[in-house]
C-alpha cells in the first residue's frame, strides 16, 4: 500500500524541510536509606524576567530615567515607600480546652474584641504568635 511520507521505518525520526530538535527529560530520583523512600526533584522553568519588565514598563504612563536605565545604584538611592501596618479591631483567639478526660479534645474559636494585641493561638499552655 501507499505509505505517507515520513512514517515508514527508514525515515522514522527524520523530518523533511524541518529541523529536528531532541529534548531529553531527566528527572533525578534520590533514595533515602534511612527512611526507605524515593523522592524526585523537578526543576520548573519560570518565564524570563524580561516579560515582567516589559509589562511593568508598558503599564507606566510616564517613564523616568531610573525606570529606563534599571541601574541598581539609582534604585538604591530612591526613597522607600511608606508602609503602614494596622492591627484589625477584632482579633481571634483559638483556645484549646479539655471538657473531660474521657472526651476527645475539642477546639473552641473565641472571638475577642481587642486591638491591643496580635491574634494568637493558645493550645494548652503553649502560645504561638501569628503575624
Amino acid at each position: 500500500g501507499y505509505d505517507v511520507d515520513g512514517t515508514d521505518q527508514t525515515s522514522l525520526g527524520q523530518f523533511s524541510g524541518r529541523v529536528q530538535q531532541t529534548y531529553k527529560h531527566y528527572v533525578p530520583r534520590f533514595f533515602v536509606p534511612g527512611h526507605g523512600c524515593t523522592f524526585s526533584v523537578a526543576l520548573v522553568r519560570f518565564p524570563p524576567p524580561a516579560t515582567k519588565e516589559i509589562q511593568y514598563l508598558n503599564a507606566k504612563d510616564a517613564l523616568t530615567y531610573t525606570d529606563i536605565v534599571c541601574d541598581p545604584v539609582l534604585y538604591g538611592n530612591v526613597r522607600p515607600l511608606g508602609i503602614s501596618i494596622m492591627w484589625p479591631k477584632v482579633s481571634f483567639d483559638l483556645v484549646f480546652r479539655r471538657k473531660s478526660p474521657i472526651d476527645i479534645r475539642t477546639y473552641y474559636l473565641t472571638l475577642v474584641s481587642s486591638a491591643r494585641r496580635p491574634p494568637r493561638i493558645l493550645i494548652d499552655s503553649f502560645l504561638f504568635l501569628t503575624s
